[in-house]
């Protein structure tokens, strides 16, 4: 599966609760603005470096998830299920 939409987790916990499903499920993740511009040593060389805490939240919780055209019913309700399995209480005392 290709990765291309983003979830965001409520905490950097969750976001990585739900990509360690996936990885266990076999379902394609990426992690996105990592790292931060601000944080490119050529840039910051070269830029002006400002706080930036929307992005740096952004970055601890935001986890690309499968979407693409033509993705099948099933294949939907594989990344539900594995968003479902990830967010209950049972996470980690049970397999996906």
């Amino acid at each position: 599966m290709l990765c291309g939409w983003g979830c965001r987790s409520w905490t950097a916990t969750a976001r990585d609760r739900l990509e360690q499903v996936c990885q266990q499920t076999r379902i394609a993740t990426r992690r996105w603005y990592l790292p931060l511009l601000e944080h490119m040593p050529v840039l910051q060389q070269r830029c002006i470096v400002l706080d930036t805490p929307h992005a740096q939240a952004l970055s601890r919780t935001l986890l690309g998830l499968p979407f693409f055209v033509g993705m099948s019913p099933d294949q939907r309700q594989r990344m539900l299920d594995a968003m479902e399995f990830a967010m209950t209480p049972h996470f980690g005392t049970r397999d996906p």
